[in-house]
């Protein structure tokens, strides 16, 4: 039995991270228009030019796959699991389901499942880690999407934001909000609700003091579970994130910690030198 693994283009990963497990992997692309300029998030975006146009850029907006592209997928394999951003956070859940049922109607022999990851960036990275190991060891379909959809809610998102000009820009944070954090050198400390939605949870002055709380807000986690993974996407600053995969390992003793540059999606709204931890 084959499996293919869908997800987004916000979790970040390469399309040829499945490559050697025999696991079939799609990752379907989102768009970002910037001025009227359209850029896809496949392995084509050049992401400099895409980050020079995000620092210049006045009007910008997103745009979600259609049901079809995600059916085509689906349509692939008689079994696939599908791993999207939260859909609280953008239309492209809703249209991978729609996705389910247009390749369904074509094709009754065939499974295919949504799963919401209430996240982003590295928490779908971690389920779909769980999702490769559970293919491997021959778990039947139906077990698989039960525990990956238990395993989602045992994730954690943190991120910090350096630059809040893209944030004002796309329209989800006040003008005037943005320019005084800014004023003051704040980075916020963001995390999730549990519910797939954003809340600020602290406002630091200065990107040191900023990562070192972001590498603090796994204690909790820690001394109830003892070790676990960790995925850290940035935004052209692999220095930094390099840093705080240092600190996981030298404050709480983390050694599985995978570092990813962001695609085009999760760079859009953590901006440049933004970093996303999920853990």
């Amino acid at each position: 039995m084959r499996y293919r693994i869908i997800a987004d283009s916000s979790c970040d990963l390469p399309s040829d991270f499945l490559e050697k497990d025999n696991i079939d992997f799609s990752i379907v692309p989102l768009t970002i228009t910037i001025d009227g300029k359209e850029f896809v998030d496949d392995d084509t975006l050049d992401m400099k030019a895409f980050l020079n146009a995000m620092r210049t850029g006045k009007t910008m907006t997103t745009a979600c796959p259609s049901p079809s592209v995600f059916a085509d997928e689906m349509k692939k394999n008689i079994h696939s699991v599908c791993v999207t951003i939260s859909q609280n956070l953008s239309g492209t859940y809703n249209a991978a389901v729609q996705g389910t049922q247009i390749a369904r109607e074509e094709n009754e022999e065939i499974k295919a499942e949504v799963a919401d990851s209430f996240l982003t960036s590295g928490g779908m990275v971690l389920m779909i880690m769980k999702l490769r190991q559970w293919i491997k060891e021959g778990l039947p379909y139906e077990e698989i999407v039960e525990n990956v959809r238990a395993y989602q809610k045992t994730i954690c998102a943190r991120f910090v934001l350096q630059d809040l000009g893209n944030l004002v820009k796309a329209g989800r944070m006040g003008k005037v909000a943005g320019v005084f954090a800014s004023a003051l050198s704040l980075c916020p400390v963001c995390g999730d609700n549990g519910n797939g939605q954003i809340v600020v949870l602290e406002k630091v002055r200065g990107a040191k003091q900023a990562l070192s709380h972001l590498v603090d807000t796994v204690a909790e986690k820690v001394k109830t579970v003892g070790k676990f993974p960790v995925v850290i996407s940035h935004v052209d600053n692999e220095e930094q994130a390099n840093l705080i995969k240092n600190m996981l390992f030298e404050r709480y003793g983390l050694d599985d910690v995978m570092v990813l540059p962001a695609r085009g999606l999760v760079a859009f709204y953590a901006a440049y030198k933004g970093i996303v931890m999920c853990f």
